[in-house]
């Protein structure tokens, strides 16, 4: 199937501010994160497993513009260097997620072993990652759709 996603590679690093020092929301990158927000239809976070959860510049970014992630679909991806793929990240994840009015997708998808995962030019190995991004793509196209509509 193809999928007729507009999309945008964000890096949580290009994000980060000193949390305690001004307002998130009003500094430079928590206005270009809430652009970037509040034109979407929905997200796919990436993120890799830390001390068994999620790393904290994301939970900070996420925080950052929480009032306006209502309704907004999202697909959680974990990755790990180990044989999980980050299953406890996607868990942890979903909760916050909620608490911030997004509408996590059921389907999540584990990158296991990422290392072996993909060759040198960084495509993915394993030809069963297809069938399962392809449901993710599927289950959040329809979540937007439902959701957010034709905005």
């Amino acid at each position: 199937m193809t999928y007729g996603f507009a999309s945008s590679l964000v890096d949580v690093r290009d994000f980060t501010t000193p949390a305690t020092v001004e307002p998130e929301a009003e500094s430079e990158p928590g206005k270009r994160w809430e652009e970037i927000v509040t034109s979407a239809n929905g997200l796919i976070i990436v993120t890799p497993e830390y001390n068994g959860s999620f790393p904290g510049e994301l939970k900070i970014l996420l925080d950052k513009i929480s009032k306006v992630y209502r309704l907004l679909p999202v697909a959680v991806c974990g990755v790990s260097a180990g044989g999980t793929g980050g299953i406890r990240v996607v868990d942890h994840l979903r909760h916050v997620l909620v608490k911030l009015g997004m509408v996590p997708t059921s389907s999540a998808v584990q990158f296991t072993k990422v290392e072996e995962l993909f060759d040198a030019e960084g495509k993915i190995t394993d030809e069963r990652y297809a069938r399962r991004l392809g449901k993710l793509f599927d289950e959040l196209q329809d979540y937007a759709q439902r959701l957010r509509g034709d905005r």
